[in-house]
């Protein structure tokens, strides 16, 4: 016996109850076809992981780049490869191989990125480190060259998750939450903030919460670009490269409620 749960953009959870015999997926079209004589039970649930305006971006990585939100931001792929993704569904996540992967969010309305002084975001993703790092990797970086940026999320020696939202150069205001990274396992990561106010979520659990320091000017992205699996100070210049799988990335304009962060960490029954 076997259960299947889809999650779709209108937050309605299918689950779908069978007895395996044969399955045919096409996890790009979001479609799984079983025989409806191995169908036990259909089960509806509503979702709620924020509402849908609030969402900005979202990568579901479903074979391929597509933006699945209503922003149509598609990603820029420069080198990461398909590969399964926490559920083992093939061509359903991508693999960044720590030297030359990383990809590119084209924003140049500036829709990915916030000023700390007045306004909420939240990020979301699954990641799986494929190597112990022997330095900073990042997730997701919200600049491609010089200036401000919201925020990057990042893994760090010797083992820590760290959060940032741009400080004007002074140093200040980078969170660190002490927390080890196992290889090869599916981590969700989630940073909000909310008003000078940051939380970091681990596989739903709060695991830091901090206050933004003092002084802070505006932190939105004056260049066109977000990156994926890297870090850059220039266009030329990208380093600390993603070694291991990115899937499912979110962001919203709006502070996700923990709540919302444990409906999208249990997301398709995990």
């Amino acid at each position: 016996m076997k259960t299947i749960k889809i999650m779709m953009l209108t937050l309605l959870m299918l689950s779908i109850n069978y007895s395996q015999t044969k399955m045919f997926i096409n996890k790009q079209s979001g479609v799984d076809s079983i025989l409806l004589s191995d169908i036990k039970s259909i089960t509806f649930k509503t979702g709620t992981m924020g509402s849908l305006d609030s969402l900005v971006a979202y990568y579901p990585f479903n074979g391929n780049t597509k933006d699945m939100s209503a922003s149509g931001l598609d990603i820029t792929n420069m080198g990461a490869t398909l590969t399964s993704d926490r559920f083992s569904n093939p061509n359903s996540a991508y693999n960044f191989d720590g030297n030359t992967a990383y990809m590119i969010i084209p924003d140049s309305l500036k829709k990915l990125t916030f000023d700390a002084n007045s306004e909420s975001y939240s990020l979301s993703m699954w990641v799986n480190l494929s190597a112990k790092p022997s330095r900073h990797i990042h997730f997701i970086m919200d600049r491609m060259d010089v200036g401000p940026w919201s925020y990057y999320l990042n893994f760090g020696v010797p083992s820590s998750i760290y959060y940032k939202p741009y400080d004007g150069g002074a140093g200040g205001g980078e969170f660190i939450a002490d927390s080890s990274l196992s290889i090869g396992v599916w981590y969700h990561l989630v940073a909000v903030y909310s008003f000078k106010n940051v939380k970091l979520y681990l596989n739903g659990n709060l695991i830091s919460s901090n206050v933004l320091p003092a002084g802070y000017g505006s932190t939105k992205r004056t260049t066109k670009n977000v990156l994926i699996g890297a870090f850059a100070n220039s266009p030329t210049a990208i380093v600390d490269r993603m070694i291991g799988k990115i899937d499912d990335i979110r962001i919203y304009r709006k502070a996700l409620t923990s709540n919302e962060i444990q409906s999208l960490y249990h997301e398709g029954g995990w």
